[in-house]
């Protein structure tokens, strides 16, 4: 079992929408994708539970309080973190429909969505970006995503952890769009462009 699945258990009976302002929930320092070997649980995360946690096999520390509180949030790439890839390839469905999937920042710059020029009818973008905590960088990263529909010509259907989860025709206008806080869905036909634009 990987310690992913722990986490997603205990969001699941606490999700990280209906922590406080002043709270740190989540996975803070480790790496969620490592198999669980053991798991400690203590009220805090000090010197001598971390000292007690190596002593028994446990890699993973679950507490009340985090280890960190205030100021720095995290020490990790968060569990479930995106990586990019050297290359970007359409997915096809059923040998008809393909889409580009694109990772959180992969939808910020200018010219840098369809790498490898190939084909495709619209842009799945997931974003992870709960580690914005409800910044403006949330709000930059959707309308960033306008820019891109225009730009490529393109209908974009984002998912996002925390964010705005929507559907953007490719003339940049919203059809359909989350809100910030809580469990939602969008259900939304899918607008298939193929057409270039000038930047594309």
């Amino acid at each position: 079992m990987q310690i992913k699945e722990i986490i997603t258990y205990l969001e699941q009976l606490a999700p990280l929408s209906s922590q406080e302002s002043y709270d740190n929930s989540g996975l803070i320092v480790g790496d969620a994708q490592a198999e669980l070997t053991n798991a400690l649980i203590s009220l805090d995360c000090t010197e001598d539970i971390v000292d007690e946690a190596i002593q028994r096999g446990c890699n993973l520390i679950i507490s009340h309080h985090p280890i960190v509180f205030k100021g720095l949030k995290k020490i990790t790439f968060g569990y479930g973190s995106f990586q990019s890839g050297q290359d970007r390839k359409p997915i096809s469905i059923f040998n008809t429909v393909s889409f580009l999937p694109l990772i959180c920042y992969e939808m910020i710059f200018t010219g840098a969505v369809n790498l490898d020029t190939k084909p495709y009818n619209f842009i799945l973008n997931i974003s992870e970006d709960g580690w914005f905590n409800k910044s403006v960088g949330v709000h930059q990263h959707f309308v960033h995503s306008q820019f891109r529909a225009i730009e490529e010509g393109k209908h974009i259907i984002r998912s996002t952890n925390q964010g705005f989860s929507s559907s953007i025709l490719p003339n940049g206008s919203v059809n359909r769009v989350t809100k910030l806080d809580g469990y939602s869905k969008i259900s939304t036909e899918i607008y298939l462009n193929n057409e270039e634009t000038v930047f594309s």
